[in-house]
């Protein structure tokens, strides 16, 4: 939950610390124009929602919610390829 005067929740901190990286932390702070340290504050919940940094907040959000999807097509592709590695050794085992 994203409430002015409280740091992120710790769900969706937990959520984006999963998804996003300090790269992308860097991209929504040039987005929003605020400095790094600003949302990296609010990232790892150390600084609290202001109407200021509010839509850092939310930007944090869609940066994790647009890389969701690519996230499931990479884990998609290393499950194919591992599986093919897995079968070409068992292959060599037998």
């Amino acid at each position: 939950m994203i409430k002015e005067g409280f740091p992120l929740d710790k769900k969706l901190h937990s959520i984006l610390r999963e998804i996003l990286s300090t790269q992308d932390v860097m991209d929504v702070s040039v987005k929003v124009n605020l400095s790094f340290s600003t949302v990296r504050d609010l990232y790892y919940r150390t600084g609290s929602v202001t109407q200021a940094n509010k839509k850092a907040a939310f930007e944090l959000i869609e940066a994790a919610l647009i890389k969701i999807p690519l996230g499931i097509e990479s884990a998609k592709e290393m499950h194919n390829s591992l599986m093919k590695i897995k079968n070409n050794c068992t292959n060599l085992i037998q």
